[in-house]
């Protein structure tokens, strides 16, 4: 996923488990000092949460980027709480100030504030010359340097900060790198953790599949299995109909064409 997306609409796909927060374009306004980036914010709900849309621009530039957070206080804020909000991060601090509020919308402006010990320990870990734009996005996304530092203690430093930010965007950490290590996937490349992560390759799907006698699976086809929904339980529904000890590659085979356990049911009334 990329960090910045020009002239993209917003996605509705939002995270369950978590209030959305999408920062789209920000200028630097002539009425703040140059440590501020200032904008407006729109705030709102839908099926899958809340949604945060922070908004600015500068002449004809317009970009965007989205980030999901975890924060009972700002959800009670958007719900209607106090008229102003102070969203703290490691990079600085957004203050979101209420001067609207109509039906299931509310909204108003915003001041982000950067914290400059941060560029100065990113600094350190490889990454200067933060722009104020890029130092921004990292307040958004709420990359921290403990993130870096987590996993460079897992052997993944001297990433690209590119490199770094899609894994933290994805939630491939240094908690889900030892997770795979511990059932075997060690030293995978940061480009394999994450796509993994993409696709739901977790502890309790590898186990599931190990309980089954499916292991030492390689990470392209447990990604391949769960992209395709060969799960624990399609297995035991094809063992149940009678097609047990299938290899990993025809399940996902059978599974691509829609082979289920009320088909094979069918076929055996028919006389299949």
């Amino acid at each position: 996923m990329s960090l910045i997306t020009r002239f993209r609409p917003f996605s509705a796909r939002l995270a369950t488990s978590s209030i959305v927060l999408l920062v789209t374009a920000f200028f630097f306004s002539p009425s703040a000092s140059s440590a501020d980036v200032e904008g407006i914010w729109e705030a709102g709900s839908s099926s899958y949460g809340v949604w945060l849309k922070l908004a600015s621009w500068s002449g004809d530039d317009d970009w965007r980027n989205t980030t999901s957070i975890s924060d009972p206080e700002l959800v009670s804020f958007v719900d209607g709480g106090a008229g102003s909000f102070r969203l703290v991060r490691q990079a600085g601090v957004f203050v979101l100030t209420r001067t609207s509020s109509s039906g299931a919308k509310t909204g108003g402006t915003f001041v982000f504030t950067a914290d400059r010990g941060y560029a100065t320990e990113m600094r350190r870990r490889g990454y200067g010359g933060l722009t104020e734009r890029r130092h921004f996005d990292l307040a958004a996304l709420d990359l921290t340097t403990d993130f870096i530092d987590d996993l460079a203690g897992e052997g993944y430093d001297g990433l690209s900060l590119d490199r770094v930010v899609e894994m933290k965007i994805h939630c491939a950490d240094a908690e889900y790198v030892r997770e795979l290590a511990g059932r075997g996937y060690s030293g995978l490349e940061p480009r394999r953790l994450v796509e993994m992560r993409i696709h739901g390759v977790k502890a309790e799907f590898i186990d599931g599949m190990a309980r089954l006698g499916y292991e030492d699976l390689s990470p392209s086809r447990l990604v391949e299995m769960r992209i395709h929904g060969v799960s624990p339980t399609y297995i035991r529904d094809l063992a149940a109909a009678g097609f047990e000890n299938l290899d990993a590659r025809r399940l996902v085979d059978m599974r691509i064409h829609g082979v289920t356990q009320d088909y094979l049911e069918e076929m055996a009334e028919l006389g299949y």
